[in-house]
């Protein structure tokens, strides 16, 4: 499944483990909650692909940059 993904969008966690099987044109927004954003966990994904975007939500809302993040990989995939 994700060998073959062109997005990936997720919670950050151990799931994300899997972009491993990722091909490098994938695009991941992956996303925080405020207690969960060591600036480390941002620069895994960048190993596998240049299109990464962190959106970060605070616990219990709605992450309102996630928008932004998904808008910003499309456009990186044009």
């Amino acid at each position: 499944m994700f060998a073959k993904a062109g997005y990936v969008v997720a919670h950050h966690g151990a799931g994300l483990a899997n972009i491993t099987f990722c091909s490098d044109t994938v695009a991941i927004a992956e996303i925080f909650n405020e207690t969960m954003a060591p600036r480390d966990c941002w620069l895994r994904p960048r190993y596998v692909t240049t299109r990464y975007r962190p959106a970060l939500g605070e616990a219990g809302t709605v992450v309102a940059d996630i928008d932004a993040a998904l808008d910003a990989l499309v456009v990186s995939a044009t």
